[in-house]
């Protein structure tokens, strides 16, 4: 790679990028007041209107996606991505910028989902544990009743 420009090699994604740049703060607010009305057993009316806001946000990503062949989810990486790169550099990045930075992302995800893996695992094995434990107090309890 080089240190070509993002529009000198898509200018596709270099579109989507900068369409992406309100939609991403627009989206996070609608989610949080999604969720914070969710949270607070608001009223009906209001969660669907923070949903419909949220889903119409979404939407307009998704427009974007289909242009690149992405999923909604792959443009948000890509947008968040850049955006911390362009606050951080305070500048666009390059495109070679873009990709080291989606791959510490994509990096750093798989090392979560790893670690929720072993939690997950450790937290079936306590489990185990625990039942094998209660049958055997309950084994013990029927033993003793029965010889007392």
């Amino acid at each position: 790679m080089t240190g070509r420009t993002i529009k000198s090699c898509d200018e596709d994604l270099d579109q989507v990028l900068h369409d992406l740049d309100g939609h991403l703060h627009l989206l996070s607010l609608a989610e949080y007041e999604e969720k914070r009305i969710h949270s607070t057993s608001g009223a009906l009316k209001d969660f669907a209107l923070a949903k419909a806001r949220a889903d119409n946000i979404r939407t307009q990503i998704s427009y974007g996606a289909r242009k690149l062949g992405l999923s909604h989810y792959e443009v948000r990486v890509l947008g968040v991505a850049h955006e911390v790169l362009k606050k951080r550099m305070g500048r666009r990045p390059n495109i070679e910028q873009l990709h080291n930075a989606v791959e510490i992302v994509a990096h750093t995800t798989a090392c979560a989902a790893h670690e929720a893996e072993i939690l997950r695992i450790e937290a079936e094995y306590a489990e185990r544990l625990a039942k094998r434990d209660e049958r055997s107090a309950a084994g013990a309890i029927a033993y003793l009743r029965k010889v007392a």
